[in-house]
């Protein structure tokens, strides 16, 4: 994948933030980054390269990744996760989502997934939100 737009940061947006949008140009142009594993940030649930705790987030068209190296079999501590999202009533169209180990954490809340990409292996989607995923490509 060659990403037009790619912004190498750890990003959070906390749960006093509500009604954020992120808006790309394309799930294949524009992507989020960052390479923490559940070893380098103390624990799986903090590796992740975005964590959204608001309410009301809605993602379009935009890529979320975790470029930590991809695990070999056996390995303690290298879960790394792309996106973390945890407020409620969260919306996500045209995203994608991209790992290894542990790639989607679909923490808490109720979220709308559409036309998404999710890309990893070994739970790549996880959590206990209760989440609507229409249309959807995975690969794992």
């Amino acid at each position: 994948m060659k990403l037009h737009c790619c912004y190498s940061e750890k990003v959070t947006v906390p749960a006093t933030k509500p009604n954020i949008t992120f808006q790309g140009q394309g799930f294949d142009l524009t992507a989020i980054m960052w390479n923490d594993t559940a070893n380098s940030s103390h624990g799986t649930f903090y590796s992740a390269s975005v964590s959204v705790f608001a309410a009301g987030f809605v993602a379009k068209n935009i890529s979320f990744i975790n470029v930590a190296p991809i695990p070999r079999p056996g390995d303690v501590g290298a879960q790394a996760v792309a996106l973390r999202i945890g407020g409620d009533q969260a919306a996500f169209w045209g995203c994608g989502f991209f790992g290894a180990q542990d790639t989607l954490h679909d923490d808490r809340g109720r979220h709308y997934f559409k036309e998404c990409f999710i890309q990893g292996s070994i739970d790549f989607i996880f959590g206990d939100a209760r989440s609507l995923y229409e249309i959807l490509c995975l690969q794992g």
